[in-house]
């Protein structure tokens, strides 16, 4: 089974992703001049949009799928457009965590990072498993999912000292 990439860009950006590759397929150095992103975190970026399955790739172009192109659909409000991305959410491979969300409306991001890490089966540092909870708030936000507590920021200390446990 493959890996599932663990969230690693804004849903804003997923938006503008799916608007770049909208008109017609396009290339990784195509996307990385369009989107004024660096090639490594694009790719990154493109593998989250695909795991949730709004890009596919052929070959090594990139191309919207149906779901992605009636997640931009013009003719969507934003309620149209929050409960698309629940279900899109609630089928792809993060649903599990979805779930778990739902039913724990309350986690801070923090908690969500560690419930990735777990689910998806990735290592991470605290701060890593936090950006992580971060970004996958930011799509449940996204989605109308949760009602989100904010968890404490880190302090430049605890970077300062997390960096330094590596």
């Amino acid at each position: 089974s493959e890996e599932i990439s663990s969230p690693y860009l804004r849903f804003d950006k997923i938006i503008k992703i799916l608007n770049a590759v909208n008109a017609k397929e396009k290339s990784l150095d195509d996307l990385t001049g369009s989107l004024n992103t660096k090639k490594g975190r694009i790719s990154y970026e493109l593998t989250n949009c695909e795991h949730l399955n709004l890009v596919k790739k052929s070959g090594y172009l990139f191309s919207i799928t149906k779901q992605g192109r009636d997640l931009i659909n013009p003719l969507n409000n934003k309620e149209v457009q929050r409960n698309l991305f629940a279900e899109i959410l609630r089928k792809s491979p993060y649903a599990g965590v979805v779930t778990i969300i739902e039913q724990n409306p309350s986690f801070d991001r923090k908690k969500i990072g560690e419930i990735l890490s777990h689910e998806l089966r990735r290592e991470g540092k605290s701060l890593t498993k936090y950006d992580w909870g971060k970004k996958f708030a930011d799509w449940l936000s996204a989605a109308g999912i949760g009602e989100l507590k904010r968890s404490k920021t880190y302090t430049r200390k605890e970077k300062i000292k997390e960096v330094k446990e590596i």
